[in-house]
């Protein structure tokens, strides 16, 4: 089932969007009840450590409360907070270093075919969970290290999460034809990197 952009408007909580966004303390434990089983999933497309995605979860809802009079309700709330996460995801990664490479060791021949299957495909509008399949969050974490935090965050958003150039491009603050060439250059890498440590030669 496609979930992308139409999770953030078909949600069900449409009609709480305005008077949620108040000081009421009841109120914002109801958004983050509503919110918050999204928002770990999608910070931990990003991270494993289960410390690092409470934090940011705990931070994505802190800077809402705090920045609360700046949302627009045309806007779907859980959009404006998938933003507000991205963007400290964004940060976090820029933050992390010594990440580890890949190895032919943490692959196998079914694993790269699923993977070269996502990343040539995009996987647009497919929503898979990393972890109920071939290929785990820090296999997919290895063979990404090579690339910048923005197009390694890019290709996790399209290839992984399902989202679409366009929805991508607005949880980024990056235009369309943007992301459109980031996607193609990500994933080219990627897989050449896949293909190089499958065959033994990097």
């Amino acid at each position: 089932m496609r979930e992308s952009m139409d999770m953030f408007i078909a949600d069900g909580d449409g009609d709480k969007i305005t008077p949620v966004l108040t000081a009421d303390e009841s109120k914002w434990r109801e958004l983050v009840r509503l919110h918050a089983p999204y928002l770990f999933r999608l910070i931990g497309r990003f991270f494993q450590d289960r410390q690092m995605v409470e934090d940011l979860a705990q931070e994505t809802f802190f800077r809402a409360f705090r920045y609360r009079k700046s949302y627009r309700s045309k806007v779907p709330i859980k959009y404006w907070l998938a933003r507000i996460a991205v963007r400290l995801c964004y940060d976090a990664l820029r933050k992390k270093k010594n990440l580890k490479e890949l190895s032919v060791s943490d692959i196998s021949p079914d694993a790269v075919n699923e993977l070269e299957t996502r990343l040539s495909c995009g996987n647009q509008g497919e929503n898979t969970d990393p972890e109920t399949g071939l290929i785990t969050r820090d296999f997919l974490e290895k063979l990404l290290a090579h690339l910048s935090e923005k197009d390694r965050m890019i290709l996790i958003l399209t290839a992984v999460e399902g989202l679409t150039s366009k929805e991508t491009s607005g949880l980024m603050g990056l235009t369309t034809a943007g992301v459109k060439m980031r996607i193609y250059r990500a994933r080219r890498s990627a897989l050449q990197k896949l293909r190089n440590v499958a065959g033994g030669t990097g």
